[in-house]
């Protein structure tokens, strides 16, 4: 019986990217591109040399789970929460491999034969599911953007911001979580500081930073603020004027560096007009 090296590398490699994908999503994380490759190439390279080892029992599972291990450290390039990491991409491993047990007793077809007629073939069968997987949890990804963005867009709306003399129209999210607001009450508008650059030059966006006392903003300050990942301080200052829906609020602009893609500022559920 000849085997294709081309599959295995390629059985292995999709079928480990595809784990490794589920190990981000389930985590939440930021997928990692490159750190899924790299891992997937060694997983592939190691299932392509593990039965050149000549060993079996214990120290199979312990090589493989170093194997596995050592994956869950190049996806990320560190040690945080290598466990859970690890974890994850072992049972999504041995959950994959059940379904292909399943379909092979659906089939007919015992194990052994179906996983040599996949690597006999030029199409093996894991690499297909795999394909199928990542085209299901890319189908899933593309729906809940689609979703999101439209939920986003029937919250969003016009709003008129006037800094350092200018005014300038932003596509507002209102957003009824955002409860923050400023010493003295006023709503809090939340925008990335690059925005700054619709109504400020360079230099003066740095007299901001620096508290200067020639910044053209009104009361620039850092207060304190409450996130998710603990406590902070936000620099803020306060608007000259806000129009939403033709009336005029005082309201303060938040400045943070996180970059919004489907609006421009968070609007406050306090600028509601009834």
């Amino acid at each position: 019986m000849t085997i294709f090296i081309e599959a295995v590398l390629l059985d292995n490699f999709l079928i480990d990217f595809l784990m490794l994908l589920l190990v981000m999503i389930a985590l939440k994380r930021k997928v990692n591109w490159v750190g899924i490759v790299l891992a997937s190439v060694f997983g592939a390279g190691f299932a392509l040399a593990s039965p050149t080892f000549f060993i079996s029992g214990f120290w199979a599972f312990l090589v493989k789970f170093v194997a596995a291990v050592v994956m869950c450290i190049i996806l990320e390039l560190n040690f945080k929460r290598l466990f859970i990491k690890t974890t994850l991409f072992i049972l999504f491993t041995f959950g994959f491999g059940g379904m292909l047990i399943a379909m092979f007793s659906f089939l007919g077809v015992s194990v052994s034969t179906g996983i040599s007629v996949g690597y006999i073939s030029s199409l093996p069968l894991g690499a297909i599911f795999a394909s199928l997987g990542l085209f299901v949890v890319w189908l899933v990804y593309m729906l809940k953007k689609r979703f999101k963005i439209t939920t986003v867009t029937k919250c969003c709306d016009k709003v008129k911001i006037s800094i350092n003399g200018k005014e300038k129209i932003l596509n507002g999210f209102l957003d009824t979580g955002n409860t923050l607001q400023d010493e003295f009450g006023k709503p809090l508008l939340v925008m990335n500081l690059k925005k700054l650059e619709l109504w400020l030059k360079k230099d003066e966006m740095l007299a901001v930073m620096l508290h200067s006392k020639k910044s053209c903003v009104n009361n620039a300050r850092y207060i304190p603020v409450q996130s998710a990942v603990g406590q902070g301080k936000m620099l803020i200052f306060d608007a000259e004027n806000c129009v939403y829906k033709g009336k005029n609020f005082k309201v303060a602009i938040g400045l943070i560096s996180k970059d919004f893609t489907d609006f421009d500022i968070i609007l406050s559920p306090k600028m509601v007009v009834v």
